[in-house]
């Protein structure tokens, strides 16, 4: 067969595979969009914003527990006399701090009435279960965190403050992880169909991109032509 037959019919082969697998994806795309109601949609729209907000307070949350951890951290020593004299100043940053986990529980229960929609399906099931672990376990760091403050007079305090905010930025951080990477993926990906691409990809697709253009397959091959000539 001449070569530059054999090559347009691989191109057209590889021309006509594109297609088909394009045609695949949008049928899938068009299936997920057809499987999910626009009522359900803007709810997952509506969690997809609440998740967002929520990961939003985290993030202002452990920016203001570091206002006092570091200065804490860093302190080589603790006069009692000088924390008394700051007595309401320590006292007016624990409320700070039971506002902020107030507003961030408040959203966290929110986002999870959103997607009681969805809890006929398995995995988002499963994601909130553990999304609600998680929040369960924040509430007991947090609430232990501030009755530290109660105790200003303990030799301990310094140590014990510490210890608190460090297992409250832990929970806030996994917390934060688990929204971000499962969590707003699974609602983008299998609710609202965002990612629906690169859910349907195999080693063949690899082999198409990685495929040389054409212009340098008939340059190479002309060459190996003008070589085996000589």
């Amino acid at each position: 067969m001449p070569k530059a037959h054999r090559l347009d019919l691989e191109n057209n082969h590889i021309n006509n595979w594109i297609q088909y697998k394009m045609i695949n994806k949008n049928a899938y795309s068009a299936k997920m969009t057809f499987e999910v109601p626009d009522s359900e949609k803007r709810i997952a729209e509506k969690a997809d914003k609440c998740f967002e907000e929520l990961i939003g307070l985290l993030r202002y949350a452990t920016n203001h527990l570091n206002l006092i951890y570091e200065p804490f951290e860093n302190l080589q020593s603790l006069d009692n006399e000088a924390l008394k004299k700051h007595k309401k100043l320590l006292k007016r940053y624990r409320d700070a701090i039971e506002h902020n986990y107030k507003l961030i529980f408040k959203k966290a229960n929110e986002c999870a009435i959103l997607m009681g929609t969805f809890a006929t399906d398995t995995k988002t099931k499963t994601l909130m279960n553990s999304f609600l672990a998680y929040i369960h376990e924040l509430e007991k760091q947090v609430s232990r965190l501030v009755r530290i403050f109660d105790n200003l007079d303990s030799s301990e305090f310094k140590n014990s403050l510490v210890l608190a905010i460090d297992f409250v930025k832990k929970k806030n951080s996994q917390l934060k992880q688990l929204v971000a990477d499962r969590i707003l993926d699974h609602i983008d990906t299998n609710i609202l169909a965002k990612n629906w691409v690169n859910n349907v990809t195999d080693e063949d697709d690899q082999r198409v991109y990685d495929k040389k253009p054409l212009l340098i397959q008939l340059h190479e091959e002309g060459e190996e032509a003008s070589e085996s000539d000589i």
